[in-house]
């Protein structure tokens, strides 16, 4: 009952801690029977206990395989740590209408992907929805999970979305009483309202008093039918670029360097000018040649970077290639100001991250890695703020904390 009343936040994590920590089995029937019932956000804190250990994980995972606890709006790492937690519960599997269509791409796996091919794929097919790499629009889940999957996982993904929709991204219809009817994934939900997010990167916030009608969509808001335009060699390109680790950190060659660049500039990324720094320019070695470095370190404090950034034409996001590194030096953090619209704390980074803009619905900040080694890493940055403040340019500065530490 706590949990189904308790408000998000310290209070309810606190609850859902000391929850997972008894072992009792009443406690485990208790959270499946109420599973069905539960409010979303109730519903994902039962998960939360029950999947803590592996006794009340077996007794979800039996409950599941007899058919009492539907897993359609669980995320998809929820349903993975079922399958390793519950000892053998079922795994996605293809729709009887997909399934024919599933076997016949098994034989990508067998065909040696070109990455590059892929990358131009996923902007043809994949990028209305998706974010990686710097590339696309983050609507869909993020892609990143999928460099460590096995094909079989990637191949279920793409030909057959709606076997295993991740409840985070859950399709939501909205009826609005101006007349509009808009289709989107719903973020940022509150009380009053929500952001939803639709295909191209499109994102509107939506009153609560202003909706007629409003509905989940059990289907994935991913059509079918990606098989009349990737054949399975364009399959295989595809996964490559997908699954393909970050490279090694600046060695990317001459003509890597120089069709990463002109990737880049068809993508129309973010102008940026006006640089100020106090640390000298240096020229950096990064997935786009030799650029020239401009540098915020976590010493005395005072180190600051400062520039005005320029959106695409028409682009929802400011985005920058950008590099940080020495993760071995003393921990500390940088800030990251944009004029009046927020800040963000955040670190160095060697994988894919984000973190969100205080105030809470002011936007995120979005890392996406494309080469790293033990200490450095480089890739790019996005910065998704709300509509009226992503579509005009911004003074953003970046400062390290006084830590003594060379982290950049």
């Amino acid at each position: 009952q706590a949990l189904d009343e308790l408000p998000p936040g310290t209070v309810l994590d606190t609850w859902v801690r000391a929850l997972s920590a008894i072992e009792r089995p009443e406690l485990a029937t208790r959270c499946i029977e109420g599973l069905a019932t539960a409010s979303p956000r109730a519903r994902q804190s039962r998960l939360a206990v029950l999947l803590a250990r592996r006794t009340s994980a077996r007794a979800l995972a039996d409950a599941v395989r007899r058919g009492v606890v539907a897993t359609d709006d669980w995320t998809l790492e929820q349903r993975q740590f079922l399958r390793e937690r519950g000892e053998g519960s079922p795994a996605p599997s293809p729709s009887p209408a997909r399934a024919e269509v599933v076997q016949r791409y098994t034989t990508a796996a067998n065909l040696a992907g070109d990455r590059s091919a892929g990358g131009d794929h996923f902007e043809r097919l994949c990028a209305s929805c998706h974010a990686m790499a710097g590339r696309g629009h983050p609507v869909g889940p993020d892609l990143g999970p999928y460099r460590g999957k096995p094909f079989a996982d990637f191949l279920l993904a793409v030909l057959d979305p709606n076997a295993a929709v991740d409840g985070r991204h859950r399709t939501r219809r909205v009826e609005l009483k101006d007349g509009r009817e808009l289709v989107g994934i719903a973020t940022e939900e509150g009380r009053t309202g929500f952001v939803l997010v639709q295909p191209g990167g499109i994102r509107e916030r939506i009153e609560r008093p202003a909706i007629a009608r409003m509905e989940d969509v059990a289907a994935s808001l991913m059509p079918e039918g990606f098989e009349e335009s990737l054949p399975p060699q364009a399959m295989a390109d595809l996964a490559a670029w997908v699954r393909e680790a970050p490279r090694p950190f600046g060695m990317a060659s001459p003509d890597q360097a120089r069709a990463n660049r002109d990737r880049w500039t068809r993508q129309a990324p973010s102008g940026t000018g006006d640089f100020r720094c106090v640390e000298p320019v240096l020229p950096y070695a990064s997935w786009l040649g030799r650029l020239p470095l401009r540098v915020c370190r976590q010493d005395t404090g005072t180190n600051r970077l400062e520039w005005v950034s320029r959106p695409a034409p028409g682009a929802a996001v400011h985005r920058w290639p950008v590099a940080m590194g020495l993760q071995s030096q003393p921990k500390g953090h940088f800030v990251l100001r944009i004029e009046d619209v927020g800040e963000v704390e955040f670190d160095v980074a060697m994988d894919d991250a984000q973190w969100p803009l205080d105030p809470p619905g002011a936007g995120r900040l979005r890392y996406r890695v494309e080469e790293r080694n033990n200490e450095d890493s480089n890739g790019v940055m996005e910065l998704e703020l709300p509509n009226t403040a992503a579509t005009r340019p911004l003074r953003i500065s970046v400062t390290g904390t006084p830590t003594g530490s060379l982290r950049w």
